[in-house]
């Protein structure tokens, strides 16, 4: 069960996660009001659902981390999407790195395995950067590649609500065509 967090806290979690941008530019990106921003940011008032899910697509955090309990230390969480360079979290993601992890999502499961066997032999024969590994994960990382190249079945695609939505159309318009709706 997820237990709700005061509109403070929430307010201090999406201030974080907006980082150095503006409070226009972010508030547009999320499709309210930088006064409707700026009363989140400071508490007056809690974002809608939708808000909270726009705001979670755009930072790449679960919405249940803005809103709840779940995440175990909300400051290791903002230093992870913070800008500082220093830090090997995935909140430091270029964009070009941000448009491989999007396009990875939409590949099959042979793609999938070529791409994890190219990283993996990447590795394996020391073709890579030893200054950006997160030691704290690499290890489990590897391991965790290594099961994915062996079975496509393995690899747990992550879906955003506009995924998800899409599937749902698909599935309610194929139903629709082929006659199998009531």
């Amino acid at each position: 069960m997820t237990q709700e967090v005061s509109n403070k806290a929430i307010g201090k979690r999406i201030r974080a996660l907006r980082g150095d941008e503006t409070q226009a530019h972010f508030a547009e990106k999320i499709g309210v009001s930088r006064a409707a921003l700026a009363n989140y940011e400071t508490g007056r008032t809690k974002p809608n659902d939708m808000t909270v899910l726009k705001i979670a697509n755009l930072t790449g955090v679960s919405p249940s981390s803005i809103v709840s309990h779940d995440v175990y230390s909300f400051d290791d969480l903002a230093a992870l999407v913070s800008a500082k360079p220093d830090l090997k979290g995935l909140g430091d993601l270029s964009e070009d790195e941000k448009a491989m992890i999007r396009l990875i999502r939409v590949c099959d499961e042979q793609a999938i395995q070529q791409i994890v066997g190219a990283i993996l032999e990447g590795i394996q024969v020391d073709r890579f950067h030893r200054e950006f590994v997160d030691v704290v994960n690499f290890e489990r990382d590897f391991t965790r590649l290594a099961v994915i190249r062996e079975g496509g079945a393995n690899y747990i695609r992550g879906y955003t609500r506009d995924t998800l939505l899409t599937i749902l159309e698909a599935i309610s318009r194929h139903k629709r065509d082929s006659g199998d709706l009531e």
